[in-house]
C-alpha cells in the first residue's frame, strides 16, 4: 500500500494529492470520479453510455473508459488537467473559452495534445424527489452549468470548422433563426421556441454518428435519504454531447405551460444563438449571450432535472444495483487520503447524527 495520499490511476495531473488543499469539496468532486473511472477500467467495467440513436431517441449502451478518455486510462503518458480550458476549441470563441472539469492530454505528443474535454457531475442516489419511492424508482438530480451548454455548442461547431462548412450550417439554421430579429425579446423568443427545438432536433439527427462523450455523471447510492452508503454504491453514467442537446429538447417540450419560460428552454435558445453567431461570424461571444439572454432569470445554472425525470433516461440494472461495492473506496482513495477530506459542518447533519439530544 502506498504511504502517500493519492487517487487510483491519477499519476500525471495538475493536482498534487499529497497536499490537503487538493482534497477540498469542489476538487474532490471532480478528481474522485476520474479515479473511479480508472478503477472501473482496471476491473474491466464499462460506464453506461447515454447517446442518441438515428431515430433521435436517447438510448443506453456502454462506453469503454478508453473511449471516454480518448486514451488508455492507465498508460504513463496520460495527463489529467483539472479545471482547464480545452485548447482545440480556442479558434471558435471571442476572448477565452471556459474551463471544464477535466481535460485529457497526451504527454507523448510534442505539444501535449488535448484529447478530450469532460464535465463531471457527481450525484447522490436517490435525490429528494425519489428518496421516498421504492428502490427501483430512485433517481439522481442532474444540474447543468451554462458552460456545459457552451461546450455542447463548441463540440458541434467543431464539425463546421471551415468557411465552407459554416456556410452549410448557416443554410441549415437560417429558416429557424432569421425570423428572430431581437433575441433579447422574451415574447418573440418564446413564440419561436418550438422552431428552435426542431432546429436542435435536426442538428442532432444530422450528427448522431459523430457524437462524443461530454458529461460524466457518477452516482453514489445511499440507504434511502440517510448518510449511509449502500453496499453496492458506485457506478458511472456518461452523456454524449448530443444526448445533452436532445435532453434539453425533450424536457423543454414536456413543459406545456404557455405562460412560463423555464431554464431548460432558455438553454435551447443559448445553444441555437451561439451556433447562429458561429455560422455568421465564425466566432462565438458566449459570455455576451449568457449575460444578455438571461430573460429575467439568474444564470448561475443552465437547468436542473430532478431524479424523477432523469430516472426515465437512466433506469437500468446499474442504477438499481451499482457495480462498485463500497469497500472498493479503499482501493480508489490511496494512502489514507480520506483524512484530508473536510465535510461541510451543517447543523441538520449534526442533529440527525445526534439522536441522544432528543431522548
Amino acid at each position: 500500500m502506498t504511504s502517500q495520499a493519492g487517487l487510483f490511476g491519477i499519476t500525471n495531473s495538475n493536482r498534487n494529492f499529497a497536499l490537503p488543499e487538493h482534497w477540498s469539496k469542489n476538487k474532490f468532486n471532480s478528481s474522485f470520479p476520474v479515479a473511479l473511472a480508472c478503477y472501473m477500467f482496471h476491473q474491466s467495467l464499462q460506464p453506461v453510455y447515454l447517446s442518441v440513436s438515428p431515430m433521435n431517441s436517447i438510448v443506453q449502451g456502454y462506453v469503454s473508459v478508453q473511449d471516454l478518455f480518448g486514451l488508455e486510462p492507465l498508460q504513463p503518458t496520460i495527463h489529467f488537467g483539472f479545471e482547464q480550458p480545452f485548447a482545440p476549441y480556442n479558434p471558435f470563441v471571442i476572448e477565452t473559452i471556459p474551463r471544464i472539469d477535466v481535460v485529457i492530454q497526451d504527454l507523448s505528443t510534442p505539444r501535449r495534445d488535448s484529447i478530450r474535454a469532460l464535465e463531471i457531475k457527481l450525484t447522490a442516489l436517490p435525490d429528494n424527489t425519489t428518496c421516498e419511492l421504492g428502490d427501483k424508482w430512485y433517481g439522481s438530480e442532474l444540474v447543468v452549468r451554462p458552460d456545459t451548454i457552451v461546450y455542447v455548442c463548441l463540440s458541434i461547431a467543431n464539425w463546421y470548422s471551415t468557411h465552407a462548412d459554416q456556410a452549410v450550417l448557416h443554410q441549415r439554421l437560417a429558416p429557424t433563426c432569421t425570423p428572430i430579429s431581437d433575441w433579447t425579446d422574451i415574447a418573440l423568443v418564446k413564440k419561436h421556441l418550438p422552431n428552435l427545438l426542431q432546429g436542435v432536433r435536426a442538428l442532432v439527427g444530422t450528427h448522431h454518428y459523430g457524437q462524443l462523450p461530454l458529461l460524466v455523471q457518477p452516482i453514489w447510492k445511499t440507504q434511502g435519504k440517510s448518510s449511509i452508503l449502500a453496499d453496492n454504491c458506485f457506478d458511472i453514467f456518461v452523456w454524449s454531447n448530443l444526448a445533452i442537446a436532445q435532453l434539453m429538447v425533450e424536457e423543454a417540450e414536456s413543459d406545456k405551460r404557455p405562460d412560463t419560460f423555464k431554464r431548460i428552454g432558455r438553454s435551447v435558445v443559448w445553444l441555437m444563438k451561439m451556433l447562429w453567431d458561429f455560422a455568421n461570424n465564425g466566432k462565438i461571444n458566449y459570455r455576451a449571450i449568457l449575460d444578455h439572454l438571461s430573460y429575467d432569470t439568474k444564470n448561475d445554472k443552465a437547468f436542473a432535472i430532478s431524479g424523477r425525470r432523469t430516472h426515465h433516461y437512466m433506469t437500468c440494472p446499474e442504477l438499481t444495483h451499482p457495480r462498485i461495492h463500497k469497500t472498493a473506496v479503499g482501493q480508489i482513495i490511496l494512502g489514507n487520503g480520506q483524512r484530508f477530506l473536510s465535510p461541510e459542518r451543517r447543523l441538520d447533519a449534526i442533529l440527525v447524527n445526534s439522536p441522544d439530544l432528543f431522548m
